[in-house]
């Protein structure tokens, strides 16, 4: 006759297969974890510097800062953006930095044919690069010819030429991009102006300065006070835009010679 088990026998063996169990249990888990936290794919011994990718957010900042007018921190920011593009053999980019900084100056009416020149020597080496608008060599202007306007730029220069100073002022207004808002938001002005409008032209001038204002355009401000200043008859309002004028002048920070 067979006499069953002894339970305490039962149990001990019992917990001993749990115990092998949870034990394999606790090594899948294990090694599961490694691979899920192990990397998804090797990696290079040779990781381009971050500095490499930063060329484009220094551009941004170079122009910020010379519309602010920390022109000395800005030319900071333009010479670093260009050496990482040059870095990467991109000279069309480079190219692109010359021609921003030309434009810039265009539009305070500064001289800057050393930027424009530049531009054309970087694009001249032997690469294509389609998006980049170089005005033609006699050029005057920041772009003077259609052929080399984008179909944003022919589009409000089309509405300036037609007078539709309303339409402009409503599309300027919901322009995404401040800087393209800004600068032909003084265009439209000065068309108006001498298209004998002047209420279209305040209009188009004090949103324009309510712009630059928002985005601390110190230089842009400035010509936008000049171009308030010649529609200002009264005495008093003319000494007082003239004093605001000299003081954001002075608020401009230029390179020390």
């Amino acid at each position: 006759m067979q006499f069953p088990a002894d339970p305490l026998q039962l149990a001990s063996s019992r917990l001993q297969g749990l115990s092998r169990v949870a034990s394999l249990m606790l090594i899948v888990m294990f090694f599961s974890s490694l691979w899920a936290c192990g990397p998804s794919q090797p990696r290079s011994a040779y990781p381009p510097p971050d500095t490499l990718r930063m060329a484009e957010a220094q551009r941004h900042e170079f122009i910020q800062l010379f519309l602010q007018g920390r022109w000395c921190e800005a030319q900071g920011l333009f010479e670093r953006s260009l050496e990482s593009y040059h870095i990467q053999d991109d000279f069309c980019s480079a190219a692109q930095n010359h021609l921003i900084a030309w434009k810039l100056h265009q539009y305070l009416n500064l001289d800057a044919d050393h930027h424009l020149s530049a531009a054309r020597d970087q694009a001249g080496t032997g690469l294509d690069c389609p998006g980049l608008n170089l005005p033609d060599l006699d050029a005057v202007h920041e772009v003077p010819a259609d052929d080399h306007l984008t179909p944003r730029d022919r589009t409000y220069r089309k509405m300036i030429d037609q007078g539709a100073f309303t339409a402009l002022t409503a599309k300027l207004r919901a322009e995404p991009d401040p800087l393209f808002s800004s600068v032909y938001g003084r265009k439209a002005a000065k068309a108006a102006l001498d298209a004998d409008h002047p209420d279209q032209a305040r209009t188009l001038i004090h949103q324009t300065r309510e712009l630059d204002a928002e985005q601390g355009w110190i230089v842009f401000l400035i010509e936008d006070w000049s171009f308030i200043l010649s529609l200002t008859p009264a005495p008093d309002e003319v000494r007082h835009i003239q004093n605001r004028i000299g003081l954001l002048r002075n608020l401009i920070q230029p390179c020390s010679p």
